[in-house]
């Protein structure tokens, strides 16, 4: 199954909605892109909707160096993760935990697209 990307600016958020199976070099071409288009509207709220189907571990573990190499940060970043596949979920939530118990970018997961939405507005 291939890796889909769609990215927008919509109400005052950069929304990314993905799709399939990701490796490292999906990973990074994402997060590249997310990168781009939150300086073109200098917005740095990102509400993913992940319609991710897997990950390796060795990819879920490249995230950290792939968030420090193109400085997503806590500096500007506030990043919200819908995944509505639980098994796919626990992946992610890994992901988070590790950016987050590194200092590296405030994200967090959820599985209510609403309530990820409101988190990344309430303190806008």
């Amino acid at each position: 199954m291939s890796y889909e990307v769609n990215i927008e600016y919509k109400d005052d958020l950069i929304k990314v909605y993905t799709s399939g199976a990701a490796n490292s070099k999906d990973s990074f071409n994402l997060l590249s892109s997310i990168v781009t288009s939150c300086k073109k509207h200098n917005c740095y709220r990102v509400l993913t909707k992940s319609g991710l189907t897997s990950m390796s571990t060795i990819t879920a573990f490249d995230h950290i160096k792939m968030y420090e190499d193109l400085e997503i940060t806590n500096r500007k970043y506030k990043i919200a993760w819908y995944v509505a596949a639980p098994q796919m979920r626990e992946r992610v939530e890994d992901i988070a935990a590790m950016l987050r118990n590194r200092n590296i970018v405030d994200v967090y997961v959820f599985s209510d697209y609403a309530e990820a939405q409101q988190w990344l507005l309430q303190d806008k």
